[in-house]
C-alpha cells in the first residue's frame, strides 16, 4: 500500500488456514499471523518451539520428546534436547552425578558434601542431603546430632548423659531443671526420684507410701540424734 509499489502475495508456506481470507499475513510487513501445523516464524517456515522437523517440504513438525522440567530448548530440525545447567540424559530427565534439585525446573546445583564428616558419595538427588558419618546431622553434615559431641571425620560420640543433652564441643551434660549430677541422673528436689522413659530421664514425686516412710525415717533420725 505504498505509491509506486505493488501488493505481494503472503509467503506463509501453506501453513495457514486457507479459509481465513485476507488475514494470512500483516498487510504492511508480510509477517504471517496465524501459523498452523505446529509451525512458527515470520513466514511459518520453522517448527514452533518444542517441535522439530521440516515445516516447508514434509510439513511434519513433531513434538520434541524432552522433559519439560530439565530442557532448555529442542533442536528444531533434529529434535535433540538441549539441557539446562547440571541436567543430563537423552530427554534431559535427571541431574548429573554429584548434583541435585531437578524438581526445581531451573537446572541442577552442585552437591556440597565436602565436610569432613560427610561420606564420599553423591548427595540425595532431590533434596541435596549428604550421607553423614554416625552421630552427624545437617544437610551438609557439618554438626553433631542432638545427644552427640566431638565432631570429627569419623562422626560424633554419643553423650554419656542419662538426662538432658551434652555440650556438642566438650561433652559436658546440660541438665534440665530439677536435675543435677555428672550424668544428669540426680533430682535436686527432696522426695523426688529419677525415672527413665523412651523420651529421656525426668524427676517424679515419690508416692504417698514412700512419703510416709521417709517422714518416719526422718523422725527416727531426729530422735536418734537427740539421744
Amino acid at each position: 500500500m505504498v505509491v509506486g509499489s505493488r501488493c505481494q502475495p503472503c509467503r506463509c508456506n501453506d501453513n495457514t488456514d486457507p479459509n481465513m481470507l485476507f488475514t494470512d499475513c500483516h498487510p504492511l510487513t508480510g509477517e504471517c499471523l496465524s501459523c498452523m501445523h505446529n509451525t512458527a516464524g515470520l513466514h511459518c517456515h520453522v517448527c514452533a518451539p518444542g517441535y522439530y522437523g521440516d515445516a516447508i517440504g514434509a510439513k511434519n513438525c513433531t513434538k520434541c520428546n524432552c522433559s519439560s522440567c530439565g530442557t532448555e530448548s529442542c533442536d528444531p530440525h533434529t529434535g535433540q534436547c538441549h539441557c539446562k545447567p547440571g541436567v543430563t540424559g537423552p530427554r534431559c530427565e535427571q541431574c548429573q552425578v554429584g548434583m541435585f534439585g531437578f524438581s526445581s525446573c531451573s537446572g541442577c546445583r552442585q552437591c556440597e558434601c565436602d565436610a569432613s564428616a560427610a561420606l564420599v558419595q553423591p548427595c540425595e538427588s532431590q533434596s541435596g542431603q549428604c550421607a553423614c558419618q554416625p552421630g552427624v546431622t545437617g544437610p551438609t553434615c557439618r554438626q553433631c546430632a542432638p545427644g552427640y559431641w566431638d565432631y570429627g571425620p569419623d562422626g560424633c560420640k554419643k553423650c554419656d548423659c542419662r538426662g538432658g543433652h551434652c555440650d556438642p564441643r566438650t561433652g559436658d551434660c546440660r541438665c534440665p531443671d530439677g536435675m543435677t549430677g555428672k550424668q544428669c541422673d540426680i533430682c535436686t528436689q527432696q522426695h523426688t526420684v529419677p525415672v527413665e522413659t523412651k523420651h529421656g530421664v525426668h524427676c517424679e514425686t515419690c508416692d504417698s507410701c514412700v512419703m510416709v516412710l521417709l517422714q518416719d525415717l526422718e523422725e527416727i533420725n531426729s530422735v536418734t540424734s537427740a539421744l
